[in-house]
């Protein structure tokens, strides 16, 4: 029996992929082409930079926006755009590197506890309530503590204190997972434990994962920032949204533009990641997905 092209055409037009469906939601769409645009500029910060971020101009100090300075200069007469373009590439850099780690490691070991259970899943689960105990802020002090300033030790600790939240989530998945009978049926036929977490079970996990993941970004950034404002981040001379929101405290009053800008340009990255965060859980909704296809 041949089934005719319309009906065909039908299925696919009720059944919308998932870029689709993201499209669909305008809030994370614009987000994401909001925060596409910014990641460019920043990451060629280097060309783009009217400015050496460093650069001090003498007289100059404490100056309001105008042109040649279009953010005005800091206390020390540095060009403040400059500074906060590769500022905000620092930011945007240790996010995605603490999102990049946090993933993989806190993917890896939630698989692992999930699948293997028993002793394993117990002291992974007590290390995990433990990193969860501590507050990201202040889990980030410890890290600079123990092994020094630097914007590296500040990434690295976002990502650990992210790896608890991202393995919960993996571990969660897999036990759902491989109680479904396409699990049963890869372990019928003798597959490895590896395949079956690489191949059947990863794919069908890592919607939920890619949610947390995007966020553990925003939450690197802000512990990147917390963490130089307290002067345990990035280092002078080296240029930081959070440096540049410490030295701009004894000048609000009259040089509001100096925490105005960094301000400023750390809550767009740190808006446009949550808009798409919440339309990549959207767009992964099973109830919405039901509801596109209907």
């Amino acid at each position: 029996m041949t089934i005719p092209m319309e009906s065909v055409s039908g299925v696919q037009a009720a059944a919308p992929s998932g870029w689709q469906r993201f499209r669909q939601d305008r809030a994370g769409f614009a987000s994401l082409v909001v925060l596409a645009v910014l990641g460019l500029v920043v990451l060629a910060a280097p060309l783009v930079s009217p400015h050496p971020p460093t650069h001090q101009y003498y007289g100059e100090e404490l100056l309001g926006p105008r042109p040649g300075f279009w953010f005005g200069t800091d206390d020390l007469g540095r060009d403040l755009l400059s500074r906060c373009l590769y500022g905000a590439q620092l930011s945007l850099v240790t996010g995605l590197l603490a999102a990049l780690l946090a993933g993989l490691l806190g993917t890896a070991l939630g698989m692992i506890a999930g699948y293997l259970r028993g002793p394993v899943d117990g002291i992974l689960g007590r290390i995990f309530d433990t990193i969860l105990s501590f507050p990201g802020l202040l889990f980030g002090i410890a890290v600079a503590v123990l092994m020094g300033k630097g914007v590296v030790n500040a990434a690295l600790a976002a990502a650990i204190i992210n790896v608890p939240l991202i393995a919960r989530l993996a571990r969660a998945g897999v036990l759902s997972e491989q109680e479904k009978e396409y699990t049963l049926a890869a372990r019928a036929i003798g597959a490895s434990p590896i395949r079956i977490l690489v191949r059947h079970l990863l794919p069908n996990i890592f919607p939920i994962i890619l949610v947390q993941v995007t966020l553990t970004m925003a939450d690197a950034m802000i512990i990147e920032a917390g963490l130089s404002f307290l002067g345990l981040g990035a280092q002078p001379p080296q240029a930081s949204l959070g440096t540049m929101l410490r030295d701009s405290r004894p000048f609000l009053s009259d040089a509001a533009w100096y925490a105005i800008f960094p301000g400023l340009l750390l809550t767009m990255f740190l808006m446009t990641i949550s808009f798409i965060s919440d339309a990549l859980a959207e767009m992964y909704n099973p109830r919405r997905v039901l509801r596109s296809a209907g």
